[in-house]
């Protein structure tokens, strides 16, 4: 979906929109990145228990310090 489609839409159908690719990205991550992999399963997150975007606050951020331990870890790609 472009911009320009997205601007056009509702309040509602913008936050389906953007829970929608939030799921997409936190499966993706679940599955091809091992920072995200570990950090998930340390905090106890579940991709699929994110339902809303005010979710996000019970995903601890990750650190300047995590980039540069970890910074292989962050690849998601062959």
């Amino acid at each position: 979906m472009s911009r320009k489609e997205i601007e056009n839409l509702s309040a509602v159908e913008i936050n389906s929109f953007q829970v929608k690719a939030l799921h997409n990205l936190l499966r993706y991550l679940e599955k091809n990145s091992r920072f995200y992999q570990d950090h998930f399963k340390a905090h106890g997150i579940q991709a699929d228990r994110i339902k809303s975007l005010a979710d996000l606050v019970h995903i601890p951020p990750t650190h300047k310090e995590d980039l540069q331990l970890r910074s292989s870890d962050f690849v998601c790609v062959n």
